[in-house]
């Protein structure tokens, strides 16, 4: 549904793990402003559960500071009747096999190579390098990642133009 393609959206733009989006619910997205829905925060893996991050982390904050997604999640959310319903409105599973038929309709598995939804996590780090929206350190941190060393990979994201030259129009 509607709620999937602005998921993936929100998974793109906050570097976002697969299950970390398939497990935010309403309750953990909010105005960073109680003046202002220009920017809202994500909470992951909140220590009130029992599910820590990939790294065993609590309590990880991702900022939404593109404003028309944050304002439609922060208006969204104030229509929600159960702040604990997901986000996403579709199971993974759903949401991976309409990822494939999209892939297959735009012939990218040919040219990129089979893509799990996980490659927004990367692609998100990579388009916010490629068009220079985020310094490294940003980028690291935006990702959760502990050492630099795992972002190196974004400052080749010159790679972004050959793999876009390995797609058709």
């Amino acid at each position: 549904g509607y709620w999937s393609v602005i998921g993936l959206m929100l998974a793109h733009h906050c570097y976002l793990r697969p299950g970390e989006l398939f497990s935010l619910t309403w309750r953990r997205i909010v105005a960073a402003s109680p003046m202002s829905d220009d920017r809202a925060v994500l909470t992951l893996h909140p220590s009130e559960g029992s599910k820590a991050s990939k790294t065993g982390e609590y309590d990880e904050t991702v900022i939404v500071d593109l404003m028309w997604l944050s304002r439609l999640l922060c208006r969204t959310r104030k229509e929600v009747s159960n702040l604990d319903l997901p986000v996403m409105d579709l199971p993974a599973r759903v949401v991976q096999q309409v990822f494939e038929q999209a892939q297959e309709a735009l012939d990218l598995k040919r040219a990129l190579g089979r893509q799990t939804l996980y490659v927004l996590r990367h692609s998100g780090a990579t388009a916010d390098a490629w068009l220079r929206r985020r310094l490294m350190d940003e980028i690291q941190k935006r990702g959760r990642w502990k050492h630099s060393a795992s972002t190196w990979r974004y400052e080749k994201s010159g790679r972004v133009a050959e793999r876009r030259s390995a797609c058709s129009a």
